[in-house]
């Protein structure tokens, strides 16, 4: 009896003994999902990177971390969102030159450089123009002059407020858009001019390049530089076009009505 008795209390014992291990483990086990846990609550180093992918969902990148949360966060990392295009430039004082004119002596004209070869322009309209600026014609006069190629282009916009006295109020504004990878949005840039003050060249300067442009198809290659610099100016694919209409200029801005 007293052997059996002993036997008993030494199996408790043991059992006991197992219980307490198991208990071991088990603490182990919630040890380890509260570190896991932590990690995903952004308490713990794996959680922090995590976090970090988060931000990425303004755009930036994701910082590399334990498996799980950081990977959903890494998600919103990978890329932001898109950016608003950009407002085109504008010209106040060509807009205040524009709103100051009473009288329109001609349509607004333009003239057209392709692929940096030969020139397109309504012959009408530009006659009038040069009629109109050889003899000193009061009134708003608006030009525009563009290079166009495959990839994109350049655009000018001239304002010219003519006054009583023969000189011009000249404004400019200008616009580029090319695309050197047709995969990649454009790459644009704007140039602005401020009002000037300037002096027309001689009204025999206008009546020659009235005269080129009477028969451009069928001039020789000088003439028809000399048409074409008449109505487009030295522009090309660089940057604004400068037209040769004036003998000197002087800075008067902001533009005010004469």
């Amino acid at each position: 009896m007293k052997w059996w008795c002993g036997w008993l209390v030494l199996v408790v014992a043991c059992g006991a003994s197992e219980r307490r291990s198991g208990g071991d483990g088990a603490a182990e086990s919630v040890a380890g999902v509260g570190s896991g846990g932590a990690s995903s609550s952004g308490n713990g180093a794996g959680g922090g990177s995590g976090v970090g992918g988060r931000s990425g969902v303004g755009g930036g990148s994701d910082a590399g971390g334990g498996a799980g949360d950081d990977a959903v966060a890494g998600k919103g990392g990978s890329s932001g969102a898109a950016g608003s295009p950009a407002t085109p430039a504008t010209n106040p004082d060509a807009e205040a030159l524009a709103a100051c004119a009473d009288t329109w002596p001609c349509h607004d004209t333009s003239a057209q450089l392709i692929n940096n070869g030969g020139i397109e322009f309504g012959a009408t309209d530009v006659a009038c123009l040069l009629d109109a600026l050889s003899r000193r014609e009061p009134g708003l006069y608006e030009h525009a002059t563009e290079s166009v190629a495959d990839n994109g282009g350049v655009n000018d916009q001239h304002t010219l407020l003519l006054g009583d006295d023969g000189t011009v109020l000249y404004a400019r504004l200008t616009h580029s858009s090319f695309s050197v990878n047709p995969a990649e949005p454009p790459t644009r840039e704007d140039w602005v001019l401020p009002a000037e003050r300037c002096t027309l060249k001689p009204a025999s300067y206008f009546e020659n390049c009235l005269a080129e442009l009477e028969d451009y198809s069928a001039s020789a290659p000088g003439a028809k530089d000399v048409a074409r610099a008449c109505v487009f100016g030295d522009g090309g694919y660089s940057g604004p076009s400068n037209l040769p209409w004036f003998e000197s200029c002087e800075s008067e801005s902001p533009a005010m009505c004469q």
